[in-house]
């Protein structure tokens, strides 16, 4: 008995119709479009001669206000073969200053001392006087490479464990 209630399952799903499944595919809203309103207009702006401190040579190749946006790229000498990158900066105008950016990697010539380029974009509202604005590059720096966290921490390790009375000896 069991057998033929196993047969006739298995016949009745195999021979049985076939259920017609509506398959339905989500409907898609339209995506967001970029609107620059003409309230935001685009312009360049005069770029300042380079500037030199601690033997890094810092330029501006390009400045310019797109909409909500003030771009900059900024190029710099890397004083060695490090990650350099632009660690601070601010944008002053009209007595604000505005240190938050976003930055974008442009160029870099890896492994070797040279040039890194970048571009700087500092959000401003729309009726900001920009009239006579300027931005300032705050610091560079490279986060500590593999072999610097040795010469730098073991040091300080050792120290700790020597006034902890712990015999362990670093190399």
């Amino acid at each position: 008995m069991k057998k033929i209630i196993v047969l006739l399952l298995i016949f009745v799903t195999a021979c049985g119709s076939p259920v017609q499944e509506t398959v339905v595919l989500p409907q898609f809203l339209p995506t967001a479009t970029a609107f620059i309103d003409a309230s935001y207009p685009t312009a360049q702006v005069e770029v300042a001669a380079n500037q030199i401190a601690s033997g890094i040579d810092v330029r501006m190749e390009r400045v310019w206000v797109e909409g909500k946006n003030v771009n900059a790229d900024v190029c710099f000498t890397l004083p060695d073969a490090a990650d350099w990158s632009i660690w601070s900066a601010s944008l002053n105008y009209g007595g604000i200053v505005l240190q938050e950016y976003g930055t974008t990697l442009i160029s870099l010539q890896e492994g070797q001392p040279g040039l890194r380029c970048d571009t700087l974009t500092f959000i401003v509202p729309p009726d900001a006087d920009l009239s006579n604005a300027s931005i300032v590059i705050n610091s560079i720096a490279a986060p500590p490479q593999g072999d610097d966290y040795c010469s730098v921490y073991m040091p300080k390790i050792q120290q700790s464990m020597l006034e902890r009375g712990i015999g362990i000896v670093l190399d």
